[in-house]
């Protein structure tokens, strides 16, 4: 159910208005309907709404809204709103749309001002916890974005660089005692990534008389201990895409059937680990004109795959590829952005992207694996149909995990339709005219023959992987000992089987190992490792 924003029960600025109509929302969404209204009259709320719903502009406009009902301006050093998100990446994201809407509110007697802390430069690389505490120093900002350990570590550095002082001279946590409303997003997330010490030391710097919203896509007992912590009396608030209910039905704190967005065609194939990449391969060269975004198990199965994914495709189809997870700190925001703005990319990912990122457009969300909490297939699926758009996401399972999809429905009140591999195959053309999985795993294992840096890769990958199916939550339903560790060493195109205990006891009876000496791999001809090798001789 979506309404004209002009029919919400509280009346919007003008140019919040002008700032929405800009961004191309005719309309305002249920969660949007549900939360602006109660914030602005000065409830504390916490909302747990579906991935995709709106979240960002429920707290946004609110927040603009009320930063504009002061009478008197705002100081230099005095922090009107602050935002925490658990990500570089989010917290990028909402800066953004933050400055949107201040280049319309500035239009006016107004001369508000932003700045997002996270340690990621926006394009300059990584910024020092200094030169972000100076930049405040020097100028203020009313609204602050932030992820909580980089403001905690702004904090401290503050009270050291004005040691014997006090804290009163460290202008953050000055600026802090002035704030008027504080917004946890991804408050599941926050819990999930350690920063509840950061968030309860933010808290202490807080006026206690503020308002708070607390966003989540997931309720658990450490988000509600949090809403006991830094909420006073909160609403509660749980949006579906398909209800609204009025403002006393929120308070009663509705159950959620439906945990993801109702445009989304949810599918799942069973794929054997050694017919993985050809299958990926395949329904990039099928989607040439989507953005697809695949998730990847770990760090190092994202960088081997990138690799490989390049060598296997022509040079205009491996230009569409790009990598993101969370070891990436220095180019993780250039990468990000890159895809961003391209309409037919590929990004291969950890669950990194996983939670409110908001990329425009993006067509088909692939997940190799089932993901190790059955919570973040909600999240990775909600990259796509997002805001009421269609979008569609694709599951690969093999025939030994079939029963999570079960779990699934029952777990998450996720329903997926089975997509037959043949029908997959009857849209897709072939690379060659003999192209199996087998055929693609040998063109893997030529490019590690001829890169002793891809076989390297290719080694650390599949030793994560091995890391990762053997620590799933899930393990009744992904039981590491019936993992055919031969067939999944083949997909990897892997030329000998390194030594791991799993791989004594495993079932590895499927391996073809290449007759190729490894210890004579060279590294190809001036990559970094190559260079590295000879500046040592």
């Amino acid at each position: 159910m979506c309404s004209d924003w002009h029919s919400l029960p509280v009346k919007l600025s003008e140019n919040i208005l002008e700032a929405i109509n800009a961004l191309g929302f005719k309309e305002s969404l249920p969660v949007q309907q549900c939360v602006i209204p109660l914030l602005l009259s000065s409830k504390d709320v916490a909302a747990e709404a579906i991935t995709g719903s709106g979240k960002t502009l429920a707290f946004v406009v609110p927040v603009l809204e009320i930063l504009m009902q002061r009478k008197r301006p705002w100081q230099t050093y005095e922090i009107g709103a602050l935002i925490l998100s658990p990500t570089c990446e989010l917290a990028i994201q909402i800066y953004e749309v933050v400055l949107h809407f201040i280049k319309f509110i500035n239009k006016n007697e107004y001369n508000f001002s932003a700045l997002v802390f996270t340690g990621s430069g926006r394009s300059s690389g990584p910024t020092t916890k200094f030169h972000d505490f100076n930049k405040f120093k020097e100028n203020g900002s009313v609204i602050l974005v932030s992820t909580p350990g980089r403001l905690t570590d702004l904090i401290l550095t503050g009270t050291v660089v004005n040691f014997g002082l006090g804290n009163m001279a460290n202008p953050i946590i000055r600026g802090l005692r002035s704030v008027e409303i504080l917004i946890l997003d991804e408050a599941d997330r926050l819990l999930e990534m350690g920063f509840e010490s950061q968030i309860n030391t933010i808290l202490s710097f807080l006026p206690k008389q503020r308002r708070t919203g607390l966003f989540s896509a997931t309720q658990t007992t450490r988000v509600e201990d949090l809403v006991r912590a830094g909420l006073r009396n909160p609403v509660r608030v749980t949006v579906s895409q398909q209800t609204v209910g009025e403002l006393e039905s929120m308070n009663k704190n509705k159950s959620l059937q439906q945990r993801v967005p109702s445009s989304l065609q949810n599918f799942y194939t069973i794929v054997e680990p050694d017919e993985k990449i050809s299958l990926i391969v395949r329904f990039i060269l099928l989607h040439k004109n989507d953005k697809i975004l695949i998730f990847l198990a770990t760090c190092a199965c994202v960088d081997y795959f990138y690799c490989t994914l390049k060598g296997l495709l022509s040079m205009k189809q491996s230009k569409r590829i790009q990598r993101l997870h969370g070891k990436l700190s220095k180019k993780r925001f250039n990468l990000f952005t890159k895809f961003k703005e391209t309409s037919n990319g590929i990004l291969l990912c950890t669950d990194v992207m996983a939670r409110g990122i908001d990329v425009p457009h993006i067509d088909w969300v692939i997940q190799c694996d089932p993901p190790t909490n059955a919570t973040e297939f909600v999240h990775r699926c909600g990259r796509t149909a997002r805001c009421g758009l269609k979008g569609n996401a694709l599951l690969f399972v093999t025939s030994q995990e079939d029963a999570y999809i079960n779990f699934l429905h029952i777990n998450q009140q996720v329903n997926l339709l089975h997509m037959e591999r043949e029908e997959l195959n009857q849209h897709m053309t072939p690379l060659t005219t003999v192209d199996t999985p087998h055929s693609i795993s040998e063109r893997i294992r030529s490019l590690c023959k001829n890169d002793k840096l891809l076989h390297e890769k290719a080694i650390r990958a599949f030793v994560s992987y091995v890391q990762f199916y053997r620590k799933h939550e899930c393990n009744l339903l992904l039981n590491h000992k019936k993992l055919d560790y031969g067939r999944l060493a083949n997909g990897f195109g892997l030329l000998q089987l390194p030594a791991m205990p799993e791989l004594r006891t495993g079932n590895v009876s499927a391996f073809n190992p290449s007759n190729v000496d490894v210890s004579k791999l060279t590294y190809r001809l001036f990559s970094s490792r190559f260079i590295l090798k000879k500046f040592l001789e």
